[in-house]
């Protein structure tokens, strides 16, 4: 499996379900593009969902049951409902249209899997994942991470002068090879190991 980036604002996108994963992904599509279509399909909603789809008119909501039809003029699919059955059904229809398919209750029926996000600054994210083996193992490490090194990697992005509004921002590497660095690597290991023995 292989991380990439894609500008999802030309896709439509189905998600089948509304229960918490699929509201879960529902939002993490909507922080990534405000302009990408939506089709959502469930013959439930709730007080949370309600509140999603009046906030976001480019969302089309159909209050019923999944039908083969719905797939049509959609790039990606989630199927998220809590009968796997019919997630199953779905993922099959969508690799039989050549189409992008995750399904949440079995991920080897899945072509691509979500990432955890960890957003340092306006300009770099990091992606964490586990391949699809334990979302939750992805999830904890970035809130872990989010608790202990992030104020840490934006300072030490501030010091080192890098430009993010240049390609080359001329930092060599011997600077990232520099003892400042491996001093820091020493603390920073010291550190978890001695909190962890607590």
């Amino acid at each position: 499996m292989i991380n990439f980036n894609i500008n999802i604002d030309q896709y439509n996108v189905l998600i089948v379900g509304s229960g918490n994963v699929a509201k879960r992904r529902l939002k993490k599509i909507l922080s990534s593009s405000k302009k990408i279509k939506i089709n959502l399909i469930s013959p439930t909603t709730d007080q949370e969902l309600n509140k999603i789809l009046k906030d976001n008119k480019n969302i089309k909501f159909k209050k019923r049951k999944f039908k083969k039809s719905d797939i049509i003029n959609n790039q990606i699919i989630l199927a998220c409902t809590n009968d796997s059955k019919v997630n199953e059904k779905i993922s099959i229809i969508s690799k039989e249209m050549k189409l992008l398919i995750n399904d949440a209750s079995n991920k080897k029926n899945s072509n691509f899997q979500f990432t955890s996000i960890l957003k340092i600054n306006s300009f770099l994210n990091m992606s964490l994942n586990s391949n699809g083996k334990n979302p939750s193992y992805s999830k904890e490490s970035r809130i872990l991470i989010e608790k202990i090194f992030i104020k840490s990697i934006k300072k030490l992005l501030k010091i080192s002068n890098i430009n993010p509004n240049k390609k080359n921002s001329g930092i060599s590497i011997k600077k990232y090879n520099s003892d400042i660095i491996k001093k820091l690597e020493v603390e920073i290991n010291n550190s978890i190991i001695n909190i962890l023995k607590k």
